[in-house]
């Protein structure tokens, strides 16, 4: 396998900020991937407790802000809520599923 010298093919690329590139053929290196970064933005809510009919006090967590139609997030839109422990991941997604 022949070896690229990454400090003459960094030169040859331009700076971005935010940008990472990976060269995909050592042979070709006019053939990259760009990968788009972003430091996430992060937003502190309380969880509140609601209580729901004949049920014990469930967790409760309302969502709002212009920073969710800047996620792609709008009204009328579908997201699937993924859990795990510590975590819930939002994500929009392009229809109902189910």
């Amino acid at each position: 396998m022949a070896k690229v010298d990454v400090r003459k093919n960094r030169a040859e690329m331009p700076e971005r900020r935010n940008v990472l590139r990976k060269v995909i053929s050592p042979t070709v290196t006019e053939v990259a991937v760009e990968i788009k970064t972003e430091t996430p933005e992060v937003h502190y809510l309380k969880v509140q407790g609601l209580f729901e009919e004949g049920r014990k006090e469930v967790p409760f967590l309302r969502l709002k802000g212009k920073w969710m139609r800047e996620a792609g997030i709008v009204e009328d839109s579908y997201v699937s809520v993924t859990v795990m422990e510590g975590l819930l991941l939002i994500r929009r997604v392009r229809s109902k599923v189910g």
